[in-house]
């Protein structure tokens, strides 16, 4: 599968960014959208680097906000 580095802004405003593999930008911007974060920008890159890698794992290992 590609991936896509992308540009989104979570619930506070902030941008994030990172690299999420997906088959389609669509379906990184459901993930995206799922997270609870808005898609500014997503592209396909080549690089299916480490860091992206971290960063998804950094954002699987955060703590989840519960009422």
């Amino acid at each position: 599968m590609p991936f896509f580095a992308y540009k989104a802004r979570n619930g506070h405003g902030d941008l994030i960014e990172g690299i999420q593999e997906g088959p389609s930008s669509a379906a990184v911007a459901d993930v995206l959208f799922s997270g609870g974060m808005t898609p500014v920008q997503i592209e396909v890159t080549t690089k299916g680097s480490a860091e992206g890698q971290a960063s998804w794992l950094d954002r699987l290992q955060q703590e989840k906000i519960t009422k």
